[in-house]
């Protein structure tokens, strides 16, 4: 009955609430119609509410721009070429659109809604048909008028019909009503329309008799052919034939004693590795879509209410009699209640189905909760320098990776002749000619050490090569594998195929959507490139680890921010027990990852006696990188080069790093504390004066350091503050390059609030805040109705949220118990949810009963543990946390 060759299939319907009609929507637009664009108006979604549809793309606007309004959202297959665009603000017209192109012209989607406690301003609707020369409108208009419906008309109605009469434009509507009022005695109206501007092969509009809204969803076709993409196949490792693919491997590689002596042959057996690993990955592993997106099929009993309940409502809206309509409606309401509470159970079947398998110690409940977490990002249209807007995720893609290239450069321009002069012998003396020397070689017992490393769940890179490939090698073609990473490390030579990086965007929380900038780069690397790197960084870390100072703690083994955190705490303590006072500063280095200088850094390798043809396969890895900026699953920007800094998302880059800051220099009677980039500096006086220049001093000192390295302190995000008992704030303050930093009350490092009288207050209540945060989002697998055991869903609460409560708990376990009580509130919270007790239980005794220890013992207990290790840590600023520091 609905299908339609060469048309596009669309719904439109105001859900009246769309949150709880998910499932019921999925089956009318996906089982029964296979629709291809769903317009939503009246959501009613707030921002921090997750909604997902399996196989669409979901696309919202929750709140208006003046801050009144219903919500309006669109759902497009997945499958469909299309971008979302800007959509011009309007007074009073909500309105969400994207673009797509059928038989060649694009066309614009737009879904809006029109309150009816709004006028229907003539400028809303000219600014969105204004959007394209093929424009289509569908929503709630709010407008009722004799050319659509007969006998009724009202102010929007009339306008709009005044407003098609003077443009060129038509109005679609469905030949029998879409609004059946709430009280019987009203009469059903067609406020649902289609405007269309130059479209005219719009047919087959009608209002179906489904769904669960006082509005009836409307389906019409639009003719012309939309842009498909090819199918991605989804490759379900889990059901994996992991012996075929060994056989098949061993079948095709050949072992010979032939060494790769040049990089063109490197780069062809690389080659040839990747083509058999993933010719392989073809014939053993099965293919098929992802599981989650068959889970809005309802049951067959839920489908038999839905059909009766629409049978209902096409007797309503025949029915004249008021009496017999009011026992209709009633008998409607009912079976409405009926159906929802059927698909809020088969909902809750749905989890308890898929926890009942990972009722246990097992990852995949952490996948589960991952998925619930984790929320999709939607890139806007994006603006670029002069203020235009992108037309296609094409172009979004380029103006991302023009961002990230952009951060990926120096930012400091500045040149120490002396320094330069330095760095450039360095590096002559680099690259002079020698004999190729193969340092410490690997072997295939190492390369399966570290094949046993990898995680399955990695997402890969560009060259979509999993994590569970490499796993599953065979013993053939680890020594294959071997031979070519022993020539990489003979001719110091990281082949260019694995530089190669697969950038995904990912919007910082609570920046502008519309600015490139306010975007993240997460790099995605190649697998074999990341395995080889772990090779470089075991051998280097060997060489330069005894060289790392002790007050760097980032990316160190045995070194952490509760270690450094309690080290910069105890101080500041101490100090104030003795009525001193202490000034912390906190540098914050603008892009310091992204903009680390190659040469610097080779430089200072040398300095370090890292061997020769260690430090070249480094250069060797730094140069010639490049990335391409990847959105959804086929748009991909042009490469870009990568002309400093170390590989985003890399094993051996964080590593490097820390070398490149080694030197770092530290002023008499100050303390420096580092982790990675975060740098702080403090120290104590009974002088407030005598700190701050100190202070000053330090300063000057470390921003003299990074501005010869290249590196660029940022001024504004810089913060300093003073731990002091007195009340008055010093009067002189600290100065980066003419820019003053005023002294905050408070400032956070590390993850942790450090208030001026350091007595964790503040810090208790963010603390709070971020618990009860962690515990709501697991709300749909940590609830009463949930058939999850208790003991699974206890180890959700201490796997998940008790880490948020005592993150770093040790440096702050001796605040005042009122300050633990309300940090008890949201673990007694999870107690009872886990456990299903009533209200009124009493608390002390549950927790004796499952023998799960207060909050403030659990921390108690931490705190003694904690400080028992740092005894004998070998970093004696570690070792020496627990004594006073001076």
């Amino acid at each position: 009955m609905f299908e339609t060759a060469n048309q596009l299939r669309i719904l439109s319907w105001n859900a009246d609430g769309l949150r709880c009609k998910r499932s019921e929507l999925m089956e009318l637009a996906v089982s029964t119609l296979n629709i291809d664009i769903v317009s939503l108006c009246e959501t009613r979604l707030t921002p921090n509410m997750s909604l997902s549809f399996p196989g669409f793309n979901f696309y919202r606007k929750d709140k208006h721009i003046s801050g009144r309004g219903q919500g309006v959202a669109l759902l497009i297959k997945d499958s469909i070429e299309h971008c979302i665009i800007n959509t011009p603000a309007t007074v009073n017209m909500e309105a969400i659109a994207i673009k797509i192109t059928l038989s060649g012209v694009d066309h614009i989607i737009v879904s809006i809604y029109q309150s009816p406690n709004l006028p229907l301003i003539p400028e809303d609707l000219n600014v969105l048909l204004s959007l394209g020369s093929h424009v289509l409108l569908a929503g709630d208009f709010n407008a009722n008028h004799d050319h659509w419906i007969s006998g009724i008309n009202n102010a929007h109605g009339r306008k709009l019909f005044q407003l098609m009469l003077d443009n060129d434009f038509l109005i679609h509507a469905s030949p029998t009503p879409t609004l059946v009022h709430y009280q019987t005695s009203h009469t059903p109206t067609n406020p649902n329309l289609v405007v269309s501007l130059n479209i005219n092969n719009i047919s087959d509009i009608r209002a179906l008799t489904a769904l669960s809204s006082n509005h009836l969803p409307i389906y019409y076709t639009v003719g012309g052919t939309p842009v498909r993409k090819p199918p991605k196949p989804y490759f379900r490792y889990l059901e994996a034939n992991w012996q075929r693919y060994r056989t098949y491997l061993d079948e095709n590689i050949i072992l010979t004693s032939q060494i790769f002596k040049t990089e063109a042959e490197v780069d062809n057996a690389v080659l040839f590795f990747y083509e058999c690993v993933m010719n392989a990955r073809t014939v053993s592993v099965p293919t098929g879509v992802k599981r989650n997106q068959e889970d809005y099929k309802l049951p067959r009993s839920i489908k038999k209410l839905i059909k009766q309940k629409n049978r209902l409502r096409r007797r309503e809206l025949r029915e004249s009699n008021v009496d017999t309509k009011r026992c209709l409606r009633f008998e409607l309401n009912y079976l409405k209640t009926e159906i929802h509470q059927r698909i809020k159970d088969h909902n809750d079947k749905i989890w308890n189905n898929k926890l009942a398998k990972v009722d246990n110690p097992s990852a995949d409940l952490w996948r589960i909760v991952k998925s619930i977490k984790t929320n999709s990002t939607v890139i806007p249209p994006l603006k670029n320098s002069n203020g235009q807007t992108t037309s296609s995720v094409g172009e979004q893609s380029e103006l991302l990776a023009d961002a990230f290239h952009d951060n990926m450069c120096l930012t400091a321009n500045w040149v120490d002749e002396e320094v330069l002069k330095e760095v450039d012998s360095s590096i002559n003396k680099l690259n002079s000619p020698s004999e190729h020397t193969l340092y410490l070689p690997t072997r295939p017992k190492e390369i399966w050490k570290t094949l046993r490393k990898l995680k399955r769940r990695k997402s890969p890179g560009i060259d979509d090569m999993h994590n569970a490939l490499l796993k599953n090698l065979s013993q053939k073609a680890v020594v294959y594998l071997t031979k070519i990473l022993n020539a990489c490390l003979f001719l110091n030579y990281f082949p260019n195929t694995w530089k190669l990086a697969k950038v995904i965007a990912l919007k910082k929380p609570g920046k502008d959507e519309t600015i490139p900038s306010s975007y993240r780069p997460i790099s995605l690397l190649p697998a074999l490139g990341k395995l080889f790197e772990s090779l470089i960084y075991t051998r280097l870390m060997k060489t330069t680890n005894h060289l790392l100072i002790n007050e760097q703690f980032g990316f160190r083994a045995s070194h952490s921010t509760t270690q450094q955190l309690a080290r910069v705490a105890k101080h500041i303590a101490y100090n104030l027990n003795v009525k001193n006072s202490t000034g912390l500063i906190l540098l914050d280095i603008e892009k310091a990852f992204d903009s680390v200088w190659h040469n610097g850094l080779l430089h200072k390798l040398m300095l370090c006696n890292v061997p020769v043809p260690l430090i070249r396969l480094i250069q060797s890895y730094l140069s010639n990188r490049n990335f391409i900026v990847q959105i959804g699953d086929y748009i991909k920007s042009a490469p870009r080069d990568v002309p400093a800094g170390i590989p985003q998302g890399s094993i051996l880059g964080p590593y490097l790093f820390l070398i490149y800051v080694n030197d770092i220099p530290t002023q008499p009677r100050t303390n420096l504390a580092c982790f990675a980039d975060d740098t702080a500096s403090y120290t104590s006086s009974n002088d407030v004066d005598l700190i701050i220049d100190r202070l000053q001093l330090s300063l000057d000192n470390l921003h003299s350091y990074f501005t010869r390295w290249k590196l660029k302190l940022n001024e504004t995000k810089t913060e300093a503050i003073l731990f002091s008992r007195q009340r008055q704030e010093p009067k002189n303050q600290l100065k980066i390059n003419g820019h003053e930093i005023p002294w905050s009350k408070s400032v956070r490092y590390l993850g942790v609030t450090l208030d001026k009288k350091l007595n964790w207050s503040k810090h208790s209540s963010l603390t709070r805040d971020k618990g009860l945060t962690a515990l709501n989002s697991l709300s749909p697998i940590l609830n009463r109705r949930i058939n999850l055991s208790s003991v699974t869903k206890l180890r959700l609460y201490n796997t998940l949220v008790r880490p948020c409560l005592t993150y770093a708990a040790p440096v702050w376990s001796h605040t005042c118990k009122t300050n633990f009580l309300y940090l008890q509130v949201i673990q007694n919270k999870a107690v009872k949810i886990s456990y299903n007790t009533p209200f009124l239980t009493n608390i002390r005794k549950l927790h004796d009963k499952i023998k799960l220890p207060q909050l403030y013992d659990f921390i108690q207990n931490l705190t003694r543990k904690f400080y028992f290790k740092s005894k004998t840590h070998y970093n004696s600023l570690v070792s020496s946390i627990d004594t006073h520091c001076r």
